[in-house]
């Protein structure tokens, strides 16, 4: 009776879920080697050749397993609450998505705020019911996300609800206000402070103020993630400003979505990287992030406040979204101008004037660019997508897939393992995101399992709404919600605060 007891229990499942026959890329840089991982809960409960059975259990022969991916650079803040399920990033492996970014934000509250949140993420389905950023983290909890979130304070969104779009300085007053949103923001659980230093009303933000809200960022442990003054002629001064502004307020520096725009700036990237490489000797923490694509996107009134010549620029600005008129979609601005009769710079204003939220995709960027960006060993992977209508830039559906593809696989540009560095375990460390970005016994059981020999994107310009291939298992939290390639219903993804 006691023997067959013993025989019964030894049968029965140990772990809830086994993910067994895999090649295990771990997110330390590690080369690969054949591993089972085993998961109890939300943890990795053990590495290795696992024996005992799970409750469920996943054959990934010829897959690579590695750590959920980070999407450190998102403007996913608005989809979040009202698409939950991020398809478009959990299909990519995507288990965390940091929102908050280039100083765009749904927090603070505001009139101004409130008036000028549809232009960045569009009219919201939903009412803004939150009134602070407790609640508004409250909100992404409550909305119950496939995957996990984690958000930065936009410094645009705090200076609108302090100062309007007033194109001057703050008093002594309103910057110790702004210092006090911020100081709220990090107690509430953000990851650190947003600039987005292109657009009203950033753009009248001085060195000295964005000093002083990063240290409010840096007092609580935050960093200072940068859309920079300028990515063009004037990039390498718009670099400097960011580690200046690192080194004075004692806080680390993420450069976001690291670039030079315009052939006549192509090749300035190696001496902006030569000059983050300059600012970490001096004990300065700074890193960037990229997305591996030779086009931006953006806000069109942001790209016409910056001018807009005739000819070839206009000709590689083509419209993503907008509600200014139909047809407009996909039509480049050059063509737009020709057929009214009217110039780039004109045609520009006259539709942001008809819809101020209209995107574009600009294509301006050096492909040696690109790959000298990604290639640097503080770069890591933000798609910098925008979800909306319309035909979104393709790094929405493509970007980590497109790492791991063309860039690792195809050209090589670096080791299986150091893509995934890159997308786990880097910006795990940077945003302070315990226990995440490795697979390790104990820690979160964020995972991906992905087929290398086919993993590629296959979103275009053309057509962006296509998801990547080679995504076979997503698991968030112990849960699997991807599954042969098919997502489930599960959505077991956290909101995600400094250090926890």
């Amino acid at each position: 009776m006691s023997c067959a007891r013993r025989a019964r229990s030894v049968d029965l499942p140990v772990y809830d879920l086994v993910i067994r026959n895999g090649l295990l890329v771990d997110g330390s840089g590690a080369p690969p080697r054949p591993a089972d991982v085993a998961i109890a809960g939300e943890t990795v409960a053990a590495i290795g050749a696992i024996h005992d059975r799970g409750r469920a259990e996943l054959d990934v022969r010829g897959l690579i397993v590695a750590p959920g991916f980070i999407d450190v650079h998102s403007h996913d803040d608005r989809a979040l609450i009202e698409q939950p399920e991020l398809p478009f990033k959990l299909r990519q492996g995507v288990t965390t998505d940091i929102i908050g970014n280039c100083g765009w934000a749904l927090v603070p509250r505001s009139p101004a705020n409130d008036a000028h949140a549809p232009a960045l993420f569009g009219p919201l389905a939903t009412a803004m019911e939150w009134t602070g950023f407790a609640s508004y983290f409250q909100r992404l909890t409550d909305a119950a996300p496939a995957c996990n979130v984690g958000a930065l304070i936009g410094h645009g969104a705090v200076r609108l609800a302090v100062m309007g779009r007033a194109a001057r300085p703050p008093g002594p007053d309103e910057l110790a206000e702004m210092s006090a949103l911020v100081e709220a923001g990090m107690e509430a659980g953000a990851l650190g402070l947003s600039s987005g230093l292109t657009y009203e009303p950033a753009v009248h933000a001085s060195t000295a103020e964005l000093v002083e809200l990063a240290r409010a960022a840096a007092a609580a442990g935050g960093l200072y993630a940068s859309h920079l003054r300028d990515e063009g002629d004037h990039l390498l001064e718009a670099v400097d400003e960011a580690i200046q502004i690192g080194r004075e307020a004692d806080c680390p520096v993420q450069i976001s979505h690291h670039k030079a725009m315009g052939r006549r700036n192509w090749g300035k990237i190696t001496r902006s990287i030569a000059a983050i490489d300059r600012a970490g000797r001096a004990g300065v923490d700074v890193t960037a992030d990229v997305y591996p694509y030779t086009a931006s996107s953006t806000i069109l009134g942001a790209v016409a406040a910056q001018g807009i010549e005739d000819g070839a620029d206009a000709a590689g600005i083509t419209i993503a979204s907008t509600k200014a008129g139909a047809g407009l979609e996909g039509a480049s601005l050059a063509d737009l101008a020709s057929s009214w009769n009217l110039s780039a710079a004109e045609t520009a204003r006259r539709i942001a004037e008809a819809d101020s939220g209209t995107i574009v995709i600009r294509h301006g960027m050096d492909e040696a660019d690109v790959r000298n960006a990604l290639s640097h060993e503080r770069a890591m992977i933000g798609s910098d997508g925008i979800p909306g209508v319309g035909k979104p830039h393709p790094r929405l559906y493509g970007t980590f897939a497109r790492v791991l593809g063309h860039y690792a696989r195809d050209q090589r540009l670096f080791p299986i393992e150091e893509a995934v560095r890159r997308m786990t375990a880097l910006p795990a460390r940077k945003f302070k995101l315990a226990r995440r970005g490795q697979l390790q016994q104990g820690w979160a059981a964020d995972i991906v399992c992905f087929e290398p020999e086919t993993v590629d994107d296959r979103a275009t310009y053309e057509a962006p709404r296509r998801y990547p291939a080679g995504i076979v298992h997503v698991v968030v939290n112990g849960s699997i919600v991807l599954r042969d390639g098919t997502q489930l219903p599960a959505r077991p993804g956290r909101f995600l605060r400094l250090d926890g």
